[in-house]
């Protein structure tokens, strides 16, 4: 398991048990906004009530073997240039579209 921090990927110690609890976590963290995934439904991509987002894709949809989930959060007060350049998101060299 992933998390980003300031920005930035961090691997953790943290692991999912197998698929179903996988599964059970990201359905539990959807249905918090009316949302599900499921073979019917593979991907969702909603918005959570603190406004952070997250992202789930089960397979075969768009990963071969196992599901996905990308949980995201953004500051309240949005991203500027610079955050995006610092955390690597754009290069220095978009701030000449600027």
């Amino acid at each position: 398991m992933w998390v980003e921090r300031a920005g930035k990927l961090e691997k953790t110690g943290a692991r999912f048990t197998d698929e179903h609890h996988l599964r059970r976590i990201i359905n539990k963290i959807v249905a918090q906004v009316g949302r599900r995934v499921d073979e019917s439904s593979p991907m969702v991509d909603a918005r959570l009530p603190d406004g952070s987002r997250v992202n789930a894709v089960l397979p075969p949809a768009v990963t071969p073997r196992a599901a996905t989930h990308n949980p995201q959060s953004s500051p309240r007060s949005g991203w500027d240039l610079a955050d995006l350049v610092g955390i690597n998101s754009l290069p220095l060299q978009a701030k000449e579209f600027s």
